[in-house]
Order: structure tokens, then C-alpha cells, then sequence
């Protein structure tokens, strides 16, 4: 059972199996730990399978960017002629923080955003939609 702010898994599987919320514990258990992995900042692991609340009241505030459609647009202001390959391979040369992006879906991502896929060619990585 779930006592002082603390949860333990298996007992709350075994309360959602029992209420038939759902048909099967195992998905039952992959749906609490996908729950849980999303709010890591509310959730401290204490143990095996034992969770305990943190009680932190989530703020709205936007987290800071990665700063990439800055540093695309200076790139671009700097050499117009350049490829969104050449931009991405010089933004990780100069070791840009991605931040756990992927910098290839990342870069062509902000290249579409800011309007530079429809200059002349198509300039899109292949194989990134």
C-alpha cells in the first residue's frame, strides 16, 4: 500500500488488477513506470519497486531552449551559402549542446521551422522526415 507519501508497485498493481483497470499486470506495471518516468522530478526511487513523492507543485515556466534556431540563424547570417549538412556538421565540430536531441532531427527540424527548406532545392537530410 501507498503510506506517507511513499508507493510500492507491486501493491499498486495488484489494487489496479483487482479494480479491473486493466486486464493484464504486466501492462498495468509498464503503464505506473512509464507514469513514473515522466515525472522523475515528483518521484525519488527509495528502493526496489518503491517510490516516494516528492510533493513539488509543477511550474508552468517554459524550460530554456537549446538555443539552436539562435545559432542556426547566426550561421546563416555569417555564410548564407551554406547546406543544412554543412550547419549541422559545424555545429557539432564546435561541440554544441544538443541537450539529448538528436542533432540530425534537431537541426533539420529548426531548418524547416525557420524557412530555409524552401530556399532554392529542397536541402533536408535524407533519410530524416
Amino acid at each position: 500500500m501507498s503510506f506517507g507519501g511513499i508507493l510500492n508497485i507491486s501493491d499498486t498493481t495488484d489494487i489496479l488488477f483487482e479494480s479491473n483497470i486493466g486486464a493484464d499486470k504486466k501492462q498495468i506495471r509498464h503503464n505506473i513506470d512509464t507514469a513514473l518516468a515522466r515525472n522523475r522530478e515528483h518521484f525519488i526511487r527509495i528502493g526496489r519497486g518503491q517510490y516516494r513523492f516528492t510533493n513539488h507543485v509543477q511550474d508552468n515556466k517554459r524550460k530554456k531552449g537549446t538555443g539552436l534556431r539562435l545559432a542556426i540563424k547566426d550561421i546563416k547570417t555569417k555564410n548564407p551559402q551554406m547546406t543544412v549538412k554543412e550547419v549541422l556538421n559545424f555545429l557539432i565540430a564546435s561541440g554544441f549542446d544538443f541537450q539529448g536531441k538528436k542533432p540530425t532531427s534537431a537541426v533539420n527540424i529548426t531548418w524547416a521551422y525557420l524557412g530555409y527548406s524552401k530556399e532554392g532545392k529542397q536541402q533536408a537530410l535524407p533519410g530524416v522526415n
